[in-house]
């Protein structure tokens, strides 16, 4: 009975090592200084490999970007169903679950630093405006919010918090920015809110 790994699984493990050697490398060197050679000898693959999964090393950034934005939403979306309280409470532990994230420095790197610069026009990324969408649909329906069209009111509110994170990650002091860009987005968010 065959005991060995299938074509998929060492497909999977490969461009696995790729992502995790290239988030590594992204984060502590930034896009710009990392070689593709760096990236497969820490990942422990050929050149090859890299260019077969990915084309090159922008097309493996942009895996990186993905698995780093999808894992991050992901948080953020943990902390707003384990808070307790109400609906806006349980938006309010998002946004601080977000800017919590905004602090760490493969984010800020990958996703506010590089992600803009290698991705252009490609970024941001869109894969929150489902959750904000979602958050915003009920505070509605439960008269938190005033009856208006949800989809300008999410991609307005996801720039803001794309812009939010842009000033936290170039900020000298970014303790300060985070302490500054939740007051702003709290400001504007409660401005939203009419259900005491």
């Amino acid at each position: 009975m065959p005991t060995g790994r299938t074509n998929a699984e060492r497909s999977e493990e490969t461009q696995a090592a790729l992502i995790a050697a290239a988030r590594e490398l992204f984060t502590e060197r930034g896009y710009g200084d990392t070689t593709t050679e760096a990236i497969v000898e820490r990942a422990g693959v050929t050149t090859g490999a890299l260019h077969h999964h990915f084309k090159d090393k922008v097309g493996l950034f942009r895996a990186v970007f993905s698995a780093t934005d999808r894992a991050m939403l992901a948080t953020v979306a943990q902390s707003m169903e384990q808070a307790e309280g109400d609906e806006w409470q349980r938006i309010m532990a998002g946004l601080h679950a977000f800017l919590d994230q905004c602090n760490t420095p493969h984010i800020q790197r990958i996703l506010y630093t590089d992600g803009p610069i290698v991705l252009g026009a490609d970024w941001p990324s869109q894969t929150g405006l489902d959750l904000l969408r979602q958050s915003l649909a009920v505070l509605i329906s439960r008269g938190y919010c005033a009856e208006q069209p949800i989809e300008p009111l999410a991609y307005l509110i996801d720039g803001s918090l794309g812009l939010g994170a842009l000033y936290i990650a170039r900020a000298d002091d970014k303790r300060t920015a985070r302490a500054e860009i939740e007051h702003a987005l709290l400001a504007l968010l409660s401005g939203l809110r009419i259900k005491p």
